[in-house]
């Protein structure tokens, strides 16, 4: 089945290039701690339990948020940005307020497929994202550079948990 594109990084970078699905890999379903939440669509704050209030910020899809209340159809949130990963000293920013319980899941599934290339790819390229100039590059699965959580466990998973073998 040919695609014309494929998302990489929970949609964060996206790589436009023709490629074959080789293999279904399978799937790995998150499920955060009690009491947060998986941000499943850009999720508007709001400063009050209700949409006519003062709309101050947003966190994005993907992001874990802990709840602290609950009021109808509204959850108030905390999202906290940490100077560093994993091992922080301070908070570098805080949103807390109030978003729709629609746009926050207790579960979150992710899909893994090994992709073929139809055609020649570059080595490195640039990706525009999040106020940043990310520099991408292929990396062979036996000497992958250090990824951030939770990627850093998503080859494993898909070698040792769905028992898959790139190599084949």
């Amino acid at each position: 089945m040919p695609l014309n594109f494929v998302v990489l990084n929970k949609c964060f970078f996206i790589v436009f290039f023709s490629c074959f699905i080789k293999s279904y890999l399978g799937f790995q379903d998150t499920i955060p701690s009690e009491n947060k939440f998986i941000v499943s669509k850009k999720a508007y704050v709001y400063a009050r339990s209700d949409k006519k209030s003062w709309k101050w910020a947003y966190i994005l899809r993907g992001a874990v948020v802990s709840q602290k209340k609950s009021f109808e159809d509204y959850f108030q949130v905390q999202f906290s940005e940490f100077d560093t990963y994993p091992e922080s000293s301070y908070v570098t920013y805080q949103i807390i307020g109030w978003t729709n319980k629609g746009n926050l899941v207790k579960k979150w599934r992710r899909y893994f497929y090994h992709i073929i290339p139809e055609e020649s790819l570059p080595d490195q390229w640039t990706q525009e994202a999040d106020n940043h100039t990310f520099s991408l590059f292929w990396a062979p699965f036996n000497m992958t550079p250090k990824l951030i959580s939770p990627q850093d466990l998503w080859i494993p998973y898909a070698k040792n948990t769905l028992n898959y073998d790139f190599h084949r």
